[in-house]
């Protein structure tokens, strides 16, 4: 309901998430064509993140037609504004030749980029290619210093000048929270945690949701996000104040929830959930929304039985860094179609 309200007075952030919502059924029932017009128009207004979920969507046919030049052409767009996985597909369209005429030299130089700024499957696809190569750590330490400097130019407090977070003052903490991108209310949940005098020190020793929320008047989901994005940018200038092994849902260890935090970041390109589409679905989805609650995300192939798939799940098994196999009764057994669990599992 959030992201609805801010979609509706046209924030970009709410509406891409409003179209991941219904992208992947939470919340709300799934529907594609939603979701791809939401993105179309958080992409209107230069959101690069809609602008690559929208590629995602015409590479994959989701919730429109198969259209490869599209795609291409609308990950050369976000990788434009800096998008990291955006950078990387525009590699694979050019190893391919998908949506563009192939050139694999094009390709690596795209593979290296998005390999420089963090992107485990572009270092993949170079060793694929038989290229070893060691990512420049100096490019991400320029890129963390580019955005603190625009920050810096826009006349906000954005990111404090101090990266140790336990120096930071009331101040410096809101400011912080206030440019997380939140979404329309942000600036009101900067102005809570300045309300419950919090800072630096005090940000950094919450350890789930519930210390949050025991200091501080916001919604669980805004305290989970704003520890995720805590971690995040800890995790970019190097530690800076460590926080204590937050696990965002539960306040003892014995907590059965998911626990994530510690771990890269996992996307649809990098986990793909294998199952048997008549027995496990459901658990499959209920996985994937739990990792999406933890900032997460996981493939599933959700193309009906018996449709031509093996093109897209060959693609993303070749990409994927962890398989989940949804190990059912006759997973691997032979089936009625000329594709699959047996040939997946092949």
């Amino acid at each position: 309901e959030c992201y609805r309200k801010g979609a509706e007075e046209g924030d970009e952030v709410s509406l891409c998430s409003l179209g991941l919502c219904y992208d992947n059924g939470t919340g709300v029932g799934k529907n594609m064509k939603v979701a791809v017009q939401l993105y179309i128009q958080a992409a209107y207004k230069g959101y690069p993140i809609a602008v690559y979920n929208l590629g995602n969507c015409y590479e994959y046919g989701e919730g429109v037609k198969v259209d490869k030049k599209e795609a291409a052409a609308l990950y050369s767009q976000a990788a434009d504004k800096g998008h990291v996985s955006a950078i990387c597909s525009l590699g694979l369209c050019y190893s391919a030749g998908n949506g563009v005429e192939q050139d694999i030299g094009k390709a690596i130089e795209l593979y290296k980029k998005a390999a420089d700024l963090g992107n485990p499957l572009a270092m993949r696809n170079l060793g694929e290619l038989g290229i070893y190569y060691i990512p420049c750590p100096l490019k991400q330490e320029q890129s963390l210093r580019q955005k603190e400097e625009e920050e810096e130019v826009k006349g906000e407090a954005g990111v404090p000048a101090s990266t140790n977070m336990e120096e930071w003052t009331v101040d410096q903490v809101t400011a912080f929270i206030s440019n997380m991108g939140l979404g329309p209310k942000s600036a009101e949940f900067a102005a809570k945690f300045g309300e419950a005098i919090v800072n630096g020190k005090e940000l950094l020793s919450y350890t789930s949701v519930e210390d949050v929320m025991e200091e501080v008047d916001i919604p669980k989901k805004a305290a989970r996000l704003i520890l995720e994005q805590r971690d995040a940018y800890l995790a970019k200038v190097g530690g800076g104040g460590h926080a204590t092994s937050p696990t965002y849902g539960a306040s003892t260890p014995s907590s059965s929830r998911l626990s994530t935090s510690s771990c890269a970041r996992m996307t649809e390109d990098s986990v793909f959930i294998s199952l048997r589409f008549g027995e496990a679905m459901e658990e499959a989805k209920q996985l994937k929304a739990a990792l999406q609650r933890e900032g997460h995300d996981a493939y599933i192939c959700d193309v009906a039985p018996g449709a031509n798939i093996k093109e897209v799940v060959v693609r993303r098994l070749a990409a994927a860094k962890l398989v989940v196999i949804m190990g059912t009764k006759t997973y691997g057994a032979p089936g009625t179609v000329k594709f699959s669990s047996k040939q997946e599992l092949e």
